[in-house]
Protein backbone atom coordinates (compact mmCIF):
# COMPACT_ATOMS: atom_id res chain seq x y z
CA UNK A 1 0.00 0.00 0.00
CA UNK A 2 1.24 3.49 -0.85
CA UNK A 3 2.28 5.76 2.03
CA UNK A 4 0.19 8.89 2.76
CA UNK A 5 3.04 11.23 1.80
CA UNK A 6 3.59 9.48 -1.54
CA UNK A 7 -0.14 9.61 -2.19
CA UNK A 8 -0.18 13.35 -1.42
CA UNK A 9 2.73 13.77 -3.85
CA UNK A 10 0.67 12.03 -6.52
CA UNK A 11 -2.30 14.31 -5.83
CA UNK A 12 -0.01 17.33 -6.25
CA UNK A 13 1.38 16.03 -9.54
CA UNK A 14 -2.19 15.77 -10.76
CA UNK A 15 -2.88 19.40 -9.78
CA UNK A 16 -5.21 18.58 -6.89
CA UNK A 17 -3.74 21.46 -4.89
CA UNK A 18 -3.97 24.21 -7.49
CA UNK A 19 -5.90 27.35 -6.49
CA UNK A 20 -8.15 27.46 -4.49
CA UNK A 21 -6.62 24.34 -2.92
CA UNK A 22 -8.27 21.75 -0.68
CA UNK A 23 -9.44 21.47 2.90
CA UNK A 24 -8.15 18.60 5.04
CA UNK A 25 -11.48 16.81 4.71
CA UNK A 26 -11.28 17.08 0.91
CA UNK A 27 -7.73 15.71 0.94
CA UNK A 28 -8.80 12.84 3.19
CA UNK A 29 -11.67 12.03 0.85
CA UNK A 30 -9.29 11.81 -2.12
CA UNK A 31 -6.84 9.68 -0.14
CA UNK A 32 -9.68 7.32 0.76
CA UNK A 33 -11.29 7.04 -2.67
CA UNK A 34 -8.13 7.03 -4.81
CA UNK A 35 -5.62 5.24 -2.59
CA UNK A 36 -7.73 3.41 0.02
CA UNK A 37 -5.91 5.33 2.77
CA UNK A 38 -7.38 6.65 6.03
CA UNK A 39 -4.51 8.44 7.82
CA UNK A 40 -5.24 9.66 11.35
CA UNK A 41 -3.10 12.81 11.12
CA UNK A 42 -3.45 14.17 7.60
CA UNK A 43 -2.44 17.70 8.65
CA UNK A 44 0.95 16.45 9.86
CA UNK A 45 1.60 14.74 6.52
CA UNK A 46 0.59 17.87 4.59
CA UNK A 47 2.98 20.01 6.65
CA UNK A 48 5.92 17.87 5.52
CA UNK A 49 5.32 18.65 1.83
CA UNK A 50 7.45 21.69 0.98
CA UNK A 51 5.45 22.45 -2.16
CA UNK A 52 2.29 23.13 -0.09
CA UNK A 53 1.20 26.05 2.07
CA UNK A 54 -1.92 26.63 4.16
CA UNK A 55 -4.08 29.64 3.31
CA UNK A 56 -7.44 30.32 4.92
CA UNK A 57 -7.91 26.73 6.02
CA UNK A 58 -7.05 25.31 2.59
CA UNK A 59 -3.85 23.62 1.39
CA UNK A 60 -2.54 25.22 -1.82
CA UNK A 61 0.50 24.42 -3.95
CA UNK A 62 3.39 26.92 -3.85
CA UNK A 63 4.43 26.11 -7.39
CA UNK A 64 3.23 24.07 -10.34
CA UNK A 65 4.35 20.43 -10.40
CA UNK A 66 6.60 19.26 -13.18
CA UNK A 67 4.99 17.04 -15.77
CA UNK A 68 7.52 14.28 -16.44
CA UNK A 69 7.88 11.90 -19.36
CA UNK A 70 10.97 10.03 -20.47
CA UNK A 71 13.55 12.74 -21.13
CA UNK A 72 10.98 15.53 -20.86
CA UNK A 73 9.70 17.79 -18.07
CA UNK A 74 7.23 20.64 -18.48
CA UNK A 75 6.28 23.29 -15.93
CA UNK A 76 3.85 26.18 -16.22
CA UNK A 77 4.81 29.60 -14.86
CA UNK A 78 1.67 31.58 -14.09
CA UNK A 79 1.47 35.32 -14.75
CA UNK A 80 1.50 37.74 -11.83
CA UNK A 81 3.02 35.29 -9.32
CA UNK A 82 6.70 36.30 -9.17
CA UNK A 83 7.63 34.34 -6.03
CA UNK A 84 5.97 31.19 -7.36
CA UNK A 85 7.71 31.74 -10.70
CA UNK A 86 11.12 31.78 -9.00
CA UNK A 87 10.35 28.62 -7.02
CA UNK A 88 9.22 26.84 -10.19
CA UNK A 89 12.37 27.94 -12.01
CA UNK A 90 14.56 26.71 -9.15
CA UNK A 91 12.85 23.31 -9.13
CA UNK A 92 13.47 22.90 -12.87
CA UNK A 93 17.06 24.19 -12.93
CA UNK A 94 18.34 22.45 -9.78
CA UNK A 95 20.47 19.88 -11.67
CA UNK A 96 22.15 22.39 -14.01
CA UNK A 97 25.61 22.60 -12.44
CA UNK A 98 28.19 22.39 -15.21
CA UNK A 99 29.37 24.95 -17.75
CA UNK A 100 26.18 26.53 -19.06
CA UNK A 101 25.27 28.74 -21.98
CA UNK A 102 22.21 30.99 -21.91
CA UNK A 103 20.56 32.76 -24.82
CA UNK A 104 17.93 35.42 -24.16
CA UNK A 105 17.34 38.58 -26.22
CA UNK A 106 16.75 40.64 -23.09
CA UNK A 107 19.09 40.99 -20.13
CA UNK A 108 17.09 42.37 -17.19
CA UNK A 109 17.24 42.68 -13.40
CA UNK A 110 14.93 39.66 -13.20
CA UNK A 111 17.34 37.67 -15.36
CA UNK A 112 20.26 38.55 -13.07
CA UNK A 113 18.25 37.45 -10.03
CA UNK A 114 17.49 34.09 -11.65
CA UNK A 115 21.07 33.54 -12.80
CA UNK A 116 22.14 33.76 -9.16
CA UNK A 117 19.84 30.80 -8.43
CA UNK A 118 21.82 28.58 -10.81
CA UNK A 119 24.62 26.56 -9.21
CA UNK A 120 26.90 26.37 -12.23
CA UNK A 121 30.69 26.39 -12.57
CA UNK A 122 30.60 28.84 -15.46
CA UNK A 123 27.92 30.64 -17.47
CA UNK A 124 28.08 32.37 -20.84
CA UNK A 125 25.09 34.66 -21.41
CA UNK A 126 24.30 35.99 -24.89
CA UNK A 127 21.79 38.84 -25.25
CA UNK A 128 20.57 41.53 -27.62
CA UNK A 129 19.31 44.38 -25.40
CA UNK A 130 19.41 45.56 -21.76
CA UNK A 131 15.99 47.18 -21.19
CA UNK A 132 15.82 49.02 -17.86
CA UNK A 133 19.12 47.52 -16.72
CA UNK A 134 21.82 50.07 -15.97
CA UNK A 135 25.50 49.40 -16.70
CA UNK A 136 26.18 49.98 -12.99
CA UNK A 137 23.75 47.22 -11.97
CA UNK A 138 25.43 44.84 -14.38
CA UNK A 139 28.90 45.83 -13.13
CA UNK A 140 27.82 45.25 -9.52
CA UNK A 141 26.51 41.81 -10.47
CA UNK A 142 29.75 40.90 -12.25
CA UNK A 143 31.85 41.81 -9.21
CA UNK A 144 30.12 39.11 -7.18
CA UNK A 145 29.55 36.60 -9.99
CA UNK A 146 32.79 36.42 -11.93
CA UNK A 147 31.91 32.98 -13.29
CA UNK A 148 29.24 34.64 -15.47
CA UNK A 149 30.36 36.22 -18.77
CA UNK A 150 28.07 38.42 -20.86
CA UNK A 151 28.27 39.27 -24.54
CA UNK A 152 26.00 41.46 -26.65
CA UNK A 153 24.92 40.16 -30.06
CA UNK A 154 24.05 43.06 -32.35
CA UNK A 155 22.16 41.22 -35.08
CA UNK A 156 18.34 41.21 -34.69
CA UNK A 157 17.80 37.48 -35.25
CA UNK A 158 18.53 36.47 -31.63
CA UNK A 159 15.07 35.17 -30.69
CA UNK A 160 15.58 31.82 -28.97
CA UNK A 161 15.52 31.61 -25.18
CA UNK A 162 17.27 28.60 -23.70
CA UNK A 163 19.79 27.29 -21.18
CA UNK A 164 22.16 24.49 -22.28
CA UNK A 165 24.02 22.08 -20.01
CA UNK A 166 26.29 19.19 -21.01
CA UNK A 167 23.48 16.64 -21.37
CA UNK A 168 20.20 18.59 -21.22
CA UNK A 169 18.65 21.95 -22.01
CA UNK A 170 15.81 24.17 -20.91
CA UNK A 171 13.55 26.10 -23.27
CA UNK A 172 12.28 29.24 -21.53
CA UNK A 173 9.16 30.45 -23.34
CA UNK A 174 9.25 34.22 -22.74
CA UNK A 175 12.79 34.29 -21.37
CA UNK A 176 14.16 34.87 -17.88
CA UNK A 177 11.87 37.81 -17.12
CA UNK A 178 9.33 35.52 -15.47
CA UNK A 179 7.74 38.02 -13.10
CA UNK A 180 4.58 38.99 -15.00
CA UNK A 181 4.26 36.64 -17.95
CA UNK A 182 2.66 33.24 -18.27
CA UNK A 183 5.09 30.86 -19.91
CA UNK A 184 6.22 27.25 -20.12
CA UNK A 185 9.55 25.83 -19.00
CA UNK A 186 10.41 22.77 -21.09
CA UNK A 187 13.33 20.61 -19.99
CA UNK A 188 14.70 18.00 -22.40
CA UNK A 189 17.66 15.68 -21.89
CA UNK A 190 19.90 13.90 -24.37
CA UNK A 191 17.83 10.72 -24.38
CA UNK A 192 15.18 12.68 -26.24
CA UNK A 193 16.82 15.63 -27.98
CA UNK A 194 20.61 15.38 -28.12
CA UNK A 195 20.78 16.44 -31.77
CA UNK A 196 18.72 19.54 -31.05
CA UNK A 197 20.91 20.47 -28.06
CA UNK A 198 24.07 20.13 -30.14
CA UNK A 199 22.53 22.20 -32.93
CA UNK A 200 21.61 24.97 -30.48
CA UNK A 201 25.11 24.85 -29.00
CA UNK A 202 26.70 25.15 -32.44
CA UNK A 203 24.54 28.19 -33.23
CA UNK A 204 25.30 29.73 -29.84
CA UNK A 205 29.07 29.29 -30.22
CA UNK A 206 29.00 30.86 -33.68
CA UNK A 207 27.09 33.88 -32.39
CA UNK A 208 29.29 34.09 -29.29
CA UNK A 209 32.37 34.57 -31.48
CA UNK A 210 30.65 37.46 -33.28
CA UNK A 211 29.30 39.10 -30.11
CA UNK A 212 30.90 41.94 -28.17
CA UNK A 213 32.11 41.54 -24.55
CA UNK A 214 30.27 43.64 -21.97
Amino acid sequence: MQSPTKAIDDLWRNNSFKHPGKTISEVEEELRTKFDLTPTNTAAFLKTRKYLTKKGGRWVQKHTPLKELAGLQIALVEAGKPRTAVKTFESVIKDFDGELVISDPYLTEDALDLIEKIKAKAIRFLFLQMPKLSPKSLADFQKENQHVIFRKFDKPHLHDRYILDADKFLLVGHGLSLRNKETFLILLDDTLAKDLRLSLLETFNRRWKEAQPV
